[in-house]
């Protein structure tokens, strides 16, 4: 059998002592790379990107070299080994075609996305109209793999990704907190020193604030609705949109406002549904 896949002078021990040394030196190598990697990018996380993409070249470098010299030790010719490959002919050369195309363009799409800089393991990222979104937990050749916050994986096709917007979530420096409240009209006097009220109680609450005149800070009468005055409160801040820190400081803002209304003895407006009996009465 050995010879019709062109395959001579078999010695098994020294060849496989040799194939197993390749396998080895392929290894190592990639494990240096890897270390000369971390070395280049340091703490400095805009180059992560470009890492990533230059570990996937140089992996796909290292294991053609591998698989050549593998090849080269088991004194593999062109004969019947090659011919006995291709004989489907054309349509065997169609066929690899085509299944290529999708393989190289999954591999593209992954160097792009790598080198693109728009994210990097670890960051918190919305794709499209946020149907798509999580963590990065693995950036590969073919898929992105994304932890949503239910903790459940989801791989991705790096085709899929490449053409769509994204968010990086965790490159923001600010967030926004609004909020849209309900008053009754019986209490439309006490609004205006509600509002001024409800921004100190926010001012004072939340430290982050930004209230230079940067980004609004409204705490606004907005609107005159059919059951309630609308009252709109729009705030924000130097905080990611993620982690604890965003949730306290947005629950630091409700309850400024809760705070501020218990202050004035007021009660908010709640919705009336046609269901349900009309409790102003």
């Amino acid at each position: 059998i050995l010879p019709i896949l062109g395959i001579d002078n078999f010695d098994l021990p020294q060849t496989f002592a040799k194939v197993v040394y390749t396998l080895w030196f392929g290894r190592i190598s990639r494990t240096f790379k890897r270390y000369l990697l971390l070395k280049y990018i340091g703490d400095k996380q805009q180059k992560f990107g470009l890492a990533e993409l230059i570990d996937h070249i140089v992996d796909a470098v290292i294991m053609v070299i591998v698989a050549l010299s593998i090849a080269d030790i088991l004194d593999v010719d062109n004969g019947m080994g090659f011919k006995s490959a291709f004989a489907f002919g054309s349509a065997g050369t169609l066929a690899f075609t085509l299944a290529s195309q999708t393989v190289v363009s999954q591999i593209v799409n992954g160097f792009a996305l790598s080198a693109s800089h728009r994210f990097y393991v670890g960051d918190v990222v919305k794709f499209g109209d946020a149907s798509i979104g999580g963590t990065v937990v693995q950036m590969g050749w073919f898929d992105t793999v994304l932890r949503g916050s239910d903790e459940v994986m989801m791989t991705v096709p790096n085709s899929t990704l490449a053409g769509q917007r994204v968010s990086n979530l965790s490159r923001h420096q600010r967030c926004q907190v609004t909020q849209n409240l309900r008053f009754h009209y019986a209490d439309i006097e006490k609004l205006k020193d509600l509002l001024q009220d409800i921004k100190s109680e926010i001012k004072d609450a939340c430290p982050a604030l930004i209230s230079d005149g940067t980004r609004p800070f409204r705490v606004v009468w907005a609107d005159y609705k059919d059951n309630y005055l609308h009252v709109l409160v729009d705030c924000h801040f130097t905080l990611k949109p993620i982690g604890d820190e965003y949730w306290n400081n947005r629950q630091a803002v409700l309850t400024a406002i809760h705070c501020a209304v218990k202050k004035h003895g007021i009660e908010f407006a709640l919705l009336k549904y046609g269901c349900c009996p009309d409790r102003s009465k």
